[in-house]
């Protein structure tokens, strides 16, 4: 059915969703008429609702969140690694803390009105979505879909501060202030990387990134030349050097000229694995999981998207 139905966070934007939801419902009313809408009470709820609502025959989905949110109800769309329902569309309406996603999409600033008239008005796009495997914190082989970036390293860690913290400074700010707290707690592991099947890095690693969409971390340009239309996975793996090294060059990930600083190595694959003895978490759209072992593929033209793409 055409009938938009919204998967709502309402721990997003530091609880003020859930706080505020009649007033983002009648904003939401005055641009998609009518909806039917359900709010997570766990972190694993989004998929479940998600499945729930393609199955009874919603096609028009919308995730109400932030990064997290989108991933989890994008893993809504599959179940034993089949789509629920191919024809249904995703539609994006950030109101959370990270916001990387949406950086890539053709609508200017944040205005959720414009977002939400996208879930009536858009073009579906069809782009790629990554598929990750690797070891969740009880100790046993996981799964799961993505939607913008995986990574393993250094984000883990400000992932698992940002999530335990206030996001009361918003994005950009609380995820500043996390690597910044990681980056003195941070052990940097040896990871031991292949890409394709051939050797790619092994290195001590402060982060590696496999990128489908271009940012992460509240606005971190971390790959700069990855589309989510090409079917590749965008790899970039920056080695450990120092603390103070990371501390001073912190803001070049910002404007992407990371890429061009020595050591920093890009590659494009489809499937990359990742092994290490020692302690590694992942940084799956802004959650941490778990850890590695991983590997982690591309799955071309996997999702509809309702939203422009730049």
């Amino acid at each position: 059915m055409d009938k938009p139905f919204i998967v709502v966070n309402p721990m997003a934007k530091n609880r003020l969703v859930g706080r505020h939801w009649d007033q983002y419902k009648t904003l939401l009313e005055a641009e998609l008429g009518p909806f039917e809408f359900a709010m997570t009470v766990s972190e694993t709820d989004a998929a479940t609702i998600t499945r729930k609502a393609l199955r009874e025959g919603y096609r028009n989905i919308g995730s109400l969140g932030g990064d997290g949110t989108n991933s989890l109800v994008l893993n809504g769309f599959f179940e034993h690694g089949e789509p629920v329902a191919p024809d249904a569309t995703l539609s994006i309406l950030p109101v959370g803390t990270g916001g990387d996603f949406r950086r890539i999409l053709a609508v200017e600033g944040k205005d959720l009105r414009r977002y939400a008239q996208l879930m009536t008005t858009g073009e579906p796009v069809e782009i790629d979505i990554g598929h990750i495997s690797y070891i969740n914190h009880e100790g046993q082989a996981d799964d799961r879909y993505f939607l913008n970036i995986a990574s393993f390293g250094m984000g883990g860690l400000v992932d698992r501060l940002v999530n335990t913290t206030t996001k009361a400074l918003g994005g950009k700010a609380s995820f500043f202030i996390a690597t910044l707290r990681a980056t003195f707690r941070y052990q940097a592991p040896q990871v031991t990387l292949t890409l394709d099947g051939e050797p790619f890095n092994q290195d001590r690693i402060f982060v590696v990134a496999a990128c489908n969409g271009q940012y992460f971390g509240g606005g971190m340009h971390i790959g700069p030349e990855a589309s989510v239309t090409d079917g590749l996975l965008d790899v970039v793996v920056m080695p450990w050097r120092s603390r103070f090294y990371h501390l001073s060059r912190g803001t070049t990930v910002y404007k992407g000229t990371h890429v061009n600083l020595p050591g920093v190595l890009s590659g494009r694959g489809k499937v990359l694995r990742a092994e290490s003895d020692q302690e590694c978490l992942l940084d799956i759209d802004g959650e941490a999981p778990g850890r590695l072992p991983a590997e982690i593929r591309i799955l071309p033209k996997a999702i509809r998207l309702k939203a422009p793409l730049r």
